[in-house]
């Protein structure tokens, strides 16, 4: 198995269409894969029904890096997950670059990709360990050092991968060989614990304006305060503003039904039941009688409480 030649990369536009449904596609493709494409617009419809069409190239990315191919091949070998890779196999042809940040988040944001899947931006690659899943062996140049759930980071907090990210880049071999990639960067303490901090985690959050750490937030129910203010404020929960509350404390019941979270003299904040957590009910106490004035299922979002 040799060694693939360097080839020019280029940003494209394409669309394909299958059963009347077109599909807009925006990619980063070798050269011989850009003529791939070019094929199947001129031959029309395909064998399955569907045709490409309207292959635009934006531009010019510059020449596939090879430098790193072979050492990432020969480390992916040798881990026993991606070794089993046979639909299809680890190869040289499994690696993608990627030339922007963007569209390495954009393709590791997806779940469902094959094992043995590998996608690198300048010298830092990431192969997927589990068929059919997001679960990536992170190497820089000859160094494997973590594995990374990709897909949940990114859709959970996009700034903390890519703060994560530049920290891979810029870490020294040592800090990388010791899982002490996160020190190449800034830092601040928690101010209840002085616990170190890494800007752009979804795990620091806000008290008062200052730096608060995930295990403080939790155990002294900041989040308890955090999630009242945001109702008071007439605003709906999120899934991660209830996450804290889901895996971190048990509701007991009380007179206002179902399973409360939350209760004063004017309001009243509960879920419809103790196993579902993702049904939030909001009262008020009227004229001694508590009345729902709110009852939705919670939104997801991608970013924290703060």
């Amino acid at each position: 198995m040799n060694l693939p030649k360097s080839q020019m990369i280029y940003e494209v536009t394409y669309t394909y269409n299958y059963s009347g449904t077109v599909c807009p596609r925006h990619e980063q493709l070798t050269e011989s894969a850009k003529n791939n494409v070019a094929e199947w617009v001129a031959n029309g419809v395909n064998k399955h029904g569907g045709c490409y069409a309207d292959l635009v190239i934006v531009q010019e990315l510059g020449l596939m890096d090879i430098s790193n191919l072979d050492t990432w091949l020969k480390i992916g070998q040798k881990n026993h997950w991606i070794a089993e890779a046979t639909d299809p196999p680890f190869t040289y042809a499994s690696f993608t670059e990627c030339k922007t940040v963007d569209y390495l988040i954009e393709k590791l944001g997806l779940r469902g990709w094959c094992l043995g899947q590998a996608f690198y931006y300048r010298n830092l690659c990431f192969i997927n360990q589990i068929d059919g899943g997001s679960e990536w062996r992170v190497i820089r140049d000859g160094i494997s050092f973590d594995s990374w759930s990709c897909a949940r980071v990114i859709q959970e907090n996009r700034a903390q991968f890519i703060d994560t990210l530049k920290r891979m880049l810029a870490a020294t071999d040592e800090q990388l060989k010791k899982w002490e990639y996160m020190e190449a960067g800034p830092t601040s303490l928690c101010v209840h614990c002085s616990r170190k901090l890494y800007p752009g985690s979804s795990t620091i959050h806000k008290v008062d304006e200052e730096d608060t750490c995930e295990y403080c937030w939790i155990d002294k129910k900041f989040y308890i305060d955090a999630l009242v203010n945001k109702v008071k404020a007439g605003k709906r929960l999120s899934t991660l503003d209830i996450k804290p509350i889901r895996y971190h404390d048990m509701f007991s019941a009380c007179g206002v039904d179902g399973s409360l979270i939350y209760w004063d003299e004017n309001i009243a904040i509960g879920t419809s039941s103790l196993f579902d957590y993702n049904r939030i009910i909001v009262k008020n106490l009227v004229e001694g009688k508590w009345l729902i004035v709110d009852e939705y299922q919670v939104q997801e979002e991608c970013l924290a409480v703060r």
